[in-house]
């Protein structure tokens, strides 16, 4: 067992020192592991004489103020360098509403209010609570200036929910212009003339999305035509194709009608 004045003891970092020379002829592990052991219950035993608290249901010893000065590991990290926005705040006196508390104390009622919202304290410039307010030498002293007040308060109301409806409006207006749909370049045939494809042929974004998908290489599904598109199809089909009968009301069978009349005459 190590004397008490091998030792050294800094409860506060909890650091043992053990100044016994260590003897490695003999098995080097095995007298490793009983300094080890003598040393860690040396520094418990100095624990369990300091003063104890209890907190949350458990047992916690006061630890002292250190003695040894342990060395860094790695240098003292350098101070900061501000940034743009805290050197131009700092001149020009801006506080970071994050830093703000949420209370602060009023004069007037000598009580803690609320920055902002309901029952909150009042600002300077903005009294509008007091009942006297103090007219210049130059005005008019007979004018009413606690509804010059409320009025000039009324028109900054109406004039932020003007401002409201014309943000509303005019974003109506991008979303509407946004949703109309393409119009062709190209010209074709209308009675006869060339004429550009203006707003008689708008062309819908289906068939735009169609072809860039057709570019990349993805060839999707491809639009539902239209009932005029649909009957316009089935007529040409009906062209290209004959009857294998002749029908009466078809021009073939009233053509061979009227020859069978003309024989028979």
């Amino acid at each position: 067992m190590s004397t008490e004045s091998s030792h050294y003891v800094d409860v506060g970092n909890l650091l043992i020192i053990n100044k016994d020379p260590i003897e490695f002829k003999t098995d080097d592990n095995n007298q490793l592991n009983i300094l080890t052991q003598n040393s860690t219950q040396y520094l418990f035993d100095k624990i369990w004489d300091l003063p104890r608290k209890v907190v949350q249901d458990a047992t916690c010893a006061l630890l002292p103020s250190t003695e040894y000065s342990l060395p860094r590991e790695k240098p003292i990290p350098k101070p900061k360098e501000p940034t743009k926005w805290e050197k131009f705040a700092k001149e020009k006196g801006i506080v970071s509403i994050k830093k703000r508390s949420k209370k602060v104390w009023d004069e007037t009622t000598k009580e803690w209010k609320p920055r902002y919202g309901y029952k909150r304290a009042l600002k300077e410039g903005n009294e509008t609570k007091d009942w006297l307010i103090e007219i210049p030498d130059k005005a008019d002293p007979y004018k009413d200036y606690f509804a010059e007040r409320s009025n000039n308060k009324k028109e900054q109301a109406n004039k932020q929910e003007f401002q409201r409806l014309k943000n509303i409006s005019r974003n109506e207006k991008n979303s509407q212009l946004s949703s109309k749909p393409l119009f062709n370049s190209k010209k074709m045939k209308i009675n006869g003339n060339l004429e550009p494809l203006g707003s008689r042929q708008p062309i819908g974004l289906g068939s735009v999305e169609e072809k860039s998908k057709e570019q990349k290489g993805k060839f999707g599904n491809k639009r539902s035509k239209s009932s005029i598109d649909r009957q316009q199809h089935f007529e040409k089909k009906r062209k290209n194709f004959k009857g294998n009968f002749k029908s009466k009301y078809s021009k073939a069978g009233r053509a061979a009608q009227r020859k069978g009349g003309q024989r028979k005459n």
